[in-house]
């Protein structure tokens, strides 16, 4: 018969191998994968989350610039809201990390708001952003959510992740 002291150390001896054997497993992908050339790190002129490579030609400036502030997590949906109020006509500007493919969610009511062509242009090296352009229309409150996800060379494994910039928009 086994003692439970032999037991109880087989149990524990057991723990730490699968322990390990997880640790492992999620070593940081960098340390398995070559090291990225400048040209291939996400953000760059040739590797972006962004829809055209250019920004469009003689852009006037626009009134109201949107920047994603980066929080993660778990937070309430109201903690995480950038509000802001623009005029009708007004030009609204919304940048967001070229890091991360982005995609636009228009909620109920975004009528108000006209997406401006092309959708998601690369701003340039100095600040790594994709920008979409909106101009007020019509009068009322819309959200507008920004779902992003990694962008990652070809060849290469990158680790996932999930991020959300939300905009509520009143337009008066």
């Amino acid at each position: 018969m086994r003692s439970p002291h032999r037991l109880f150390g087989l149990t524990v001896a057991l723990a730490l191998i699968t322990c390990l054997a997880f640790l492992a497993a999620c070593a940081p992908l960098e340390a398995i994968s070559p090291s990225p050339t400048p040209s291939d790190i996400p953000g760059s002129p040739t590797l972006n989350g962004c829809g055209v490579q250019q920004a469009p030609a003689n852009l006037p400036s626009p009134d109201v610039i949107l920047t994603w502030t980066g929080m993660l997590g778990k937070m309430p949906i109201q903690d995480v809201v950038k509000k802001v109020a623009v005029r009708n006509g007004q030009v609204i500007e919304v940048q967001l990390p070229a890091s991360d493919q982005w995609g636009i969610n228009a909620h109920p009511g975004a009528a108000i708001l006209r997406v401006e062509e092309p959708q998601s242009w690369y701003t340039g090296a100095a600040s790594a952003e994709c920008a979409w352009r909106l101009t007020a229309i019509g009068a009322g409150t819309t959200r507008l959510d920004f779902n992003g996800g990694t962008v990652c060379p070809p060849g290469r494994r990158c680790l996932g992740n999930a991020v959300l910039a939300q905009y509520e928009i009143t337009v008066a």
